[in-house]
């Protein structure tokens, strides 16, 4: 019974996760449209992102001194981005090796 459970809860997770991203894609088309309405001319407009969240890799190797030269509440967004990344990694880090153990053992 409890693997029809663990499963259940996987299953709303992902519909949670599911309905989360389309309204966050629902909230960045919005605000693209009503930034492009209602910016100044030549004032830089909020883009609708051309590739899926999923799809967008590109990262950024940041120096020290491009750290040092943040603001402080960018200072903290990025590092906060940091945690939640490694903290992200962890987590599914953990959860392979659980069922691995599982699939072993049972």
């Amino acid at each position: 019974m409890e693997f029809y459970e663990k499963a259940y809860q996987q299953e709303i997770e992902q519909h949670d996760l599911k309905a989360w991203l389309s309204g966050r894609y629902t909230y960045i088309a919005f605000a693209s449209v009503l930034s492009q309405a209602f910016s100044k001319k030549g004032e830089k407009t909020s883009d609708y992102p051309d590739k899926p969240f999923t799809q967008q890799t590109e990262t950024h190797e940041m120096t020290k001194e491009e750290f040092d030269a943040l603001p402080p509440d960018e200072k903290e967004r990025v590092i906060m981005q940091v945690i939640e990344n490694a903290m992200s990694g962890a987590v599914e880090g953990f959860k392979k090796k659980k069922e691995s153990e599982g699939g072993k053992n049972g």
